[in-house]
């Protein structure tokens, strides 16, 4: 099962210690792109207790492969979201959930050396 393997990854590779420090007092704009990714993470993030706001959840097999113009389209929507909502960071996920785009509390858009 993929998803049990990727969840269980995803669960060794957390900090529980630093979950319960950071609380409720940390919220998240997660956008899915309307992948898959949403059916591992959105339980993940509940599981957690991670106060998120939750975009394009739904799977759409029509909306997965996106151009750069619509990805960079969804990557603004993103950044105007999470100071509006006083997020302190957003996430866009890949179609195949394999890589991350992270945004700052500000809406500024992290490198990948940044998120690190």
């Amino acid at each position: 099962d993929v998803e049990r393997t990727y969840r269980d990854a995803f669960q060794r590779a957390l900090r529980p210690d630093a979950l319960q420090a950071i609380g409720r007092s940390f919220q998240l704009v997660a956008d899915y792109a309307n992948s898959s990714v949403s059916s591992i993470v959105s339980p993940m993030l509940r599981q957690h207790r991670v106060d998120a706001v939750e975009l394009n959840v739904n799977l759409d097999e029509n909306a997965v492969f996106q151009t750069p113009a619509q990805f960079e389209a969804a990557m603004g929507r993103l950044t105007q979201i999470v100071p509006v909502v006083g997020a302190s960071m957003g996430a866009r996920f890949d179609s195949g959930g394999e890589r991350i785009f992270l945004v700052d509390d500000a809406g500024t858009r992290l490198s990948s050396l940044q998120a690190m």
